[in-house]
């Protein structure tokens, strides 16, 4: 029902696909940026339940995101793309002002390019196509 609704036209559909992994990585560091936030903070129960109903609504959102994406995109040009999370992450721990190593940025960074060779299109030497 969906896949014949949620069908873009082909040549748009490369940016769709940016456009949709850019949002899932985006929303996840939204989840992980309220988590973060309210844990560091005293804040009241009702923010709290505020905090968590806020993270489980973009989660829903993220989950369709993930599923239309699997449903328009093969896995293997689409799932390298949301391995940006990991150095994004990074990024996120440094502006709480949480020490970051080598380990850190090399892990984060090995994740990334590991799940990128996915990507790599079998019949020719381009990357995510």
């Amino acid at each position: 029902m969906f896949n014949d609704i949620f069908q873009p036209p082909q040549a748009k559909h490369n940016i769709y696909k940016y456009i949709m992994a850019f949002g899932i990585v985006g929303l996840n560091i939204a989840t992980s940026v309220i988590l973060k936030y309210m844990a560091i903070n005293s804040i009241d129960f009702t923010l709290i339940i505020l905090g968590f109903g806020l993270v489980a609504i973009i989660n829903i959102i993220r989950i369709l995101l993930w599923y239309f994406a699997n449903n328009m995109f093969q896995q293997n040009s689409f799932y390298p793309l949301t391995s940006l999370i990991f150095p994004a992450m990074i990024f996120v721990a440094l502006a709480f002002d949480e020490p970051i190593g080598l380990a850190q940025i090399g892990g984060g960074n090995l994740i990334t390019i590991g799940v990128s060779l996915l990507g790599i299109n079998n019949n020719a030497t381009t990357l995510f196509i």
